[in-house]
């Protein structure tokens, strides 16, 4: 084996004993630890016929860590899960349950019976009579049975859109889930045809509010739930129908028209004067303050300058 580049011979059979002391003093640095857990006891009868071609050129810092000499004293813990048995067990547990798992489905009798019976019955009740009882039950019920309602005929249900047309059913209605409006917009379903002229308006909602019926049709639009749905009645005319929702937003006013709008509000009317005036002022705000300031103008002395004092 080599060792520091020196070559050592090997006697044929290894010493029963070894040397007192190292024939070469110890290296600098430690050895690698060996790769395997333990280390073997017996040596190798034969060196290997290649060595290697030298020590490597730089060592580990550090050496790892030895291999624990002495096992764990406590070994590890027992699996938690038991051993199953081999064979299920035949007979019941011996402790019934204390109570039942869950309460009996019907009414007990109000009267139970002292002891139960021993032993089934071997055979069920007898069947129902099929003759009524000659005498009828005792009174009446409280409150008659409300009316049934009658079912309405099948109809078909869809969804409205802006601008999507709805052809009617030539065999049953049909039930539109109707949008809602938003603050400032305008929704106006009509009924397109061939025959009229004009388009026919059949509903509308404005500002958020709840889809109202219109004349001439009045069709039915029930609002109780959200949306509110449309009846479109089945059509077998020979005409091409239509209905479609058309949406309609005004344009934004212009600064005029707001001021003419405040003058509507605060005054009998806009004039050129006045509306020049609210134009100046700039803001409602500005223009209600100018008017607190300004002296207050009273009927009475109006209506005193042109009256005639000899009337009577």
């Amino acid at each position: 084996e080599a060792c520091e580049g020196t070559w050592i011979s090997l006697t044929e059979a290894p010493t029963t004993a070894p040397t007192n002391a190292p024939t070469l003093p110890p290296t600098t640095s430690p050895t690698d630890a060996p790769t395997t857990a333990k280390p073997t006891t017996v040596p190798t009868m034969n060196p290997t016929s290649n060595p290697t071609n030298g020590p490597t050129i730089n060592p580990t810092a550090a050496p790892s860590n030895p291999p624990t000499s002495n096992p764990t004293k406590v070994p590890t813990n027992a699996p938690t899960t038991a051993k199953p048995t081999p064979n299920p067990t035949n007979g019941p547990t011996k402790d019934p349950t204390p109570a039942p798992s869950s309460p009996p489905t019907m009414n007990p009798t109000p009267n139970p019976t002292k002891d139960p019976t021993k032993n089934p019955t071997s055979a069920p009740s007898p069947a129902p009579s099929t003759q009524p009882t000659p005498n009828p039950t005792a009174g009446s019920t409280p409150s008659p049975t409300p009316k049934p309602t009658t079912p309405s005929g099948p109809s078909n249900e869809v969804n409205g859109e802006v601008g999507v047309p709805i052809t009617p059913s030539a065999t049953d209605s049909v039930a539109v889930s109707l949008p809602p409006s938003v603050s400032g917009s305008l929704l106006i379903i009509y009924k397109v045809s061939d025959d009229n002229e004009h388009d026919v308006q059949v509903g509308r909602s404005y500002d958020g509010l709840n889809w109202e019926t219109l004349h001439p049709l009045l069709l039915s639009i029930d609002c109780q739930e959200s949306p509110c749905v449309l009846d479109i009645p089945a059509y077998t005319g020979s005409s091409n129908v239509q209905y479609i929702i058309r949406e309609y937003v005004p344009p934004a006013p212009t600064d005029d028209q707001k001021h003419a709008k405040l003058l509507l509000q605060g005054t009998y009317g806009p004039t050129q004067e006045s509306l020049q005036e609210a134009r100046n002022l700039g803001s409602p705000e500005a223009w209600v303050r100018d008017q607190i300031d300004k002296p207050a103008s009273l009927h009475r002395v109006h209506y005193r300058k042109r009256a005639n004092g000899y009337v009577k």
